[in-house]
């Protein structure tokens, strides 16, 4: 669902004539994306194969980035919005992703970090 303002509208129906017999109940659901580093990955990969790791739904709007950092959980390292590694042995990895930048409205900078499991099987 994309972010947004939903009206939700609960409806008694009448199932002989189909028709609408009353209006029970109008909301407003609000949808937020929430200010953060995000990971796009699969859950479960194959060892030996390349997993795709991407950071561009990240949303930080106060923030002018600058780099992403990336620590896949078994010593590797790599920068970029988007990034490709390979694991040589089944187990949990924790991958953390860093994102680094300038605050838009004071100058200062700044480091937010996110962390997300990877099984490899």
């Amino acid at each position: 669902m994309a972010t947004g303002r939903y009206e939700i509208i609960l409806n008694v129906v009448d199932t002989l004539t189909n028709e609408i017999s009353k209006q029970e109940a109008i909301h407003i659901l609000e949808v937020l994306d929430y200010e953060q580093p995000y990971i796009t990955a699969d859950e479960t990969v194959d060892t030996g194969q390349p997993v795709s790791f991407d950071a561009s739904n990240t949303n930080l709007p106060n923030l002018e980035i600058e780099e992403y950092y990336w620590m896949f959980g078994d010593g590797a390292r790599k920068k970029g919005v988007r990034t490709e590694h390979i694991y040589s042995s089944p187990g949990v990895y924790r991958v953390q992703l860093g994102v680094t930048g300038r605050s838009k409205w004071t100058g200062e900078k700044a480091k937010i970090c996110v962390f997300r499991d990877i099984k490899v099987k």
